[in-house]
């Protein structure tokens, strides 16, 4: 495998293609990726040094195959990218490192006038290079340039990523009550009935190291007791892979917020949430079994939404994996999907043997199961 290769498009230009293939080796382009991640829109929230190299520590069995584009000595684009086996095992697969549950991103961090063209440029240059068996490309947005170079496109699991256009919301005519209206009379309601066990307040602040064990500890526990009791698909929402990554993550280096909603200075709802240029992309979130029947996290969203306008915030992204709750706070849908491109023998086999469509079906037909049934399934499987 050729780690650099120099290729001329024309006179003026000649781009060279370097593969970064261990955190060594990242950390010393740290400075260039931070510099390219900030000239950046909202759409690469996801693709920042910190954000990725956290990710790669909680994940070990995945291997680093950035792809980096430079022309002279400046960074131009990068692909963060990772080769693992397959869950069928017997061949490699290239991914985007970073991924979580809800979570969608691009495949190229670069300029966004040019995301195109270098989107073109690393899929040719990792398809030579012999980076992996297979390509998988997921939970990503429309790509004429992944179709251009053959891949397989379908429906991502993800299905479509929720996002509230505040702007667009506030302009809603011919409807009698807008979205946030909506909202804010049920959270009024609620607020009453939750200001009977005492005082309700909200709070809003930057996660801390400091803070990390008492705020994500406890929301990560009780999500894991809402998914137990609820019966839902234990490896779909795997939760110690999440927990471990952001444990890796640099808080002084990526935005990643706290917002806890609290009745007597208890928290009863607690989200954790990316800021990046104009969006505030909601990563995950839980609340207290005791306050079930208080819906705490509609109360929660309007608290946040009134601190995005103050902070000039106006797009909220519940990001992937539609929910009910994600569709009534919505006006925007961003599909998400799933590109395929095998590079070897073994590869193809395992794309035909990955039926995407019937592995869609199935993990949609488990849900349709009796909550009872769920519950044994997965205690069994367990």
């Amino acid at each position: 495998m050729n780690t650099q290769q120099r290729i001329d498009y024309g006179k003026s230009t000649a781009l060279e293609f370097k593969v970064l293939q261990d955190i060594e080796e990242i950390g010393k382009i740290q400075k260039d990726w931070e510099t390219l991640w900030d000239q950046c829109g909202a759409d690469a929230a996801f693709l920042s040094p910190n954000w990725i190299t956290a990710w790669l520590k909680a994940n070990p069995k995945a291997e680093p195959r950035f792809i980096c584009v430079y022309s002279g000595e400046q960074l131009m684009a990068i692909s963060p990218l990772v080769s693992e086996y397959s869950s069928l095992k017997f061949c490699t697969t290239l991914k985007i490192a970073g991924s979580a549950i809800s979570q969608y991103q691009s495949l190229v961090l670069s300029c966004p006038q040019d995301q195109d063209i270098y989107t073109q440029m690393v899929v040719n240059f990792a398809s030579s290079q012999n980076l992996a068996d297979l390509i998988c490309i997921e939970k990503v947005t429309l790509s004429d340039a992944l179709l251009k170079n053959n891949f397989y496109q379908s429906e991502s699991s993800a299905d479509y990523s929720s996002v509230l256009d505040i702007e667009k919301d506030k302009k809603d005519i011919g409807v009698k009550r807008t979205i946030l209206s909506k909202a804010n009379k049920d959270s009024r309601s609620k607020q009453r009935k939750l200001a009977e066990l005492g005082k309700v307040t909200f709070q809003s602040a930057p996660l801390s190291r400091d803070d990390f064990e008492k705020t994500v500890g406890l929301l990560f526990q009780w999500k894991k007791d809402f998914l137990r009791d609820k019966g839902i698909f234990g490896e779909f929402y795997e939760q110690k892979e999440n927990y471990d990554f952001l444990c890796n993550l640099d808080f002084d280096a990526v935005d990643l917020r706290c917002e806890t909603l609290l009745v007597d200075d208890k928290p009863v709802t607690m989200g954790l949430s990316l800021v990046k240029g104009n969006t505030y992309y909601a990563f995950t979130s839980a609340y207290d079994p005791e306050f079930y029947s208080y819906s705490t996290g509609n109360v929660l969203f309007t608290f946040v939404v009134e601190w995005m306008e103050q902070n000039g915030l106006d797009h909220y992204d519940f990001m992937g994996n539609p929910e009910a709750y994600k569709e009534r706070f919505s006006n925007t849908k961003i599909l998400l999907y799933d590109y395929t491109l095998p590079l070897t023998t073994k590869g193809n086999i395992a794309f035909r043997l990955m039926d995407m469509p019937v592995k869609q079906w199935s993990k949609k037909a488990f849900y349709y199961l009796p909550e009872n049934t769920r519950k044994t399934l997965i205690k069994l499987r367990s």
